[in-house]
């Protein structure tokens, strides 16, 4: 038995979460994750410190495909009976995405599209980028809704200026309510976009609370959350945290957001740690020439 193997023979906790966080998050597809894998990642932290990663495990909200194509369903028929209610029918509904091609809303929609076989609806969809297609069917229906489809926000910045030109450019932007649809949203973009007069229908708010490296979580003793930050912050000393220092905790099966702290990320390049959750853009470091 080698010695990062007694290890963990000798923390017995350690390792039933370590195959409780396996089972949960096998399928993430940018790294394939077994129970060796894991390993090999946490034996890159020192002996000291993997007891204190081991416990971030409890905290990761994995989606896997299934479950977000559940949730999408669900939420999607929610509203499509509310609306109904309210006198929209679906050929009077658009489904907007709200960033670049190939990015997660167009593939959000996709599977919500197929999954639910909206087009057997009548249903619109559009780019937000297409602001006179929006603006000629906003015109030609009259009124209806507008329903955005993403599968996580941060802040809540990307979606608003995506949604901007929209709403700057549409004259008949009031005259069709506005949902986004979401899978998980920190609590910093459900109050934004929600202030913006959008309506947030969302499996699940992340909160402060959710996040135990965030500056108003006070989960964690105060030595162990230090000390992790600390741990963060050798591996990327830019955004240790995460994009804005949310330290968020929600983990997707195509893709980690920007906002996973650097412990579970790795760095860009993989270089002076590798990630165990790393994203699809964390694998080259960019050179400038």
């Amino acid at each position: 038995m080698t010695h990062d193997m007694l290890w963990l023979f000798l923390h017995p906790r350690c390792a039933l979460k370590i195959l409780i966080f396996w089972h949960k998050t096998k399928s993430y597809n940018q790294n394939k994750i077994s129970l060796a894998s894991i390993y090999n990642w946490l034996c890159q932290f020192q002996e000291n410190d993997r007891e204190m990663i081991v416990l971030l495990f409890s905290y990761i909200r994995f989606y896997s495909q299934e479950k977000i194509t559940q949730i999408l369903l669900k939420q999607n028929e929610n509203l499509l009976q509310k609306m109904k209610k309210n006198g929209i029918e679906p050929d009077h509904i658009i489904y907007i995405t709200v960033d670049e091609p190939a990015s997660s809303s167009h593939l959000m929609l996709n599977l919500l599209r197929d999954a639910g076989h909206l087009q057997r609806l009548r249903v619109h969809f559009m780019d937000s980028k297409n602001i006179l297609g929006i603006i000629q069917k906003t015109n030609e229906l009259g009124s209806g809704a507008i329903v955005y489809v993403d599968d996580f926000a941060g802040t809540g910045n990307q979606f608003l200026n995506s949604r901007k030109d929209i709403a700057d450019g549409v004259p008949l932007i009031g005259q069709f309510p506005e949902f986004f649809l979401v899978p998980a949203i920190c609590i910093e973009a459900h109050m934004q976009i929600t202030k913006a007069g959008v309506e947030v229908i969302a499996d699940h708010i992340h909160n402060y609370s959710d996040r135990p490296l965030h500056s108003s979580c006070v989960r964690l003793k105060e030595d162990v959350k230090n000390r992790l930050i600390e741990i963060a912050k050798e591996i990327d000393k830019g955004a240790p945290l995460g994009y804005r220092d949310l330290a968020s905790m929600v983990v997707f099966y195509r893709n980690s957001p920007n906002s996973l702290p650097s412990i579970f990320r790795g760095n860009v390049g993989q270089d002076i740690s590798k990630g165990i959750f790393p994203r699809n853009t964390d694998f080259h470091r960019c050179v400038s020439v």
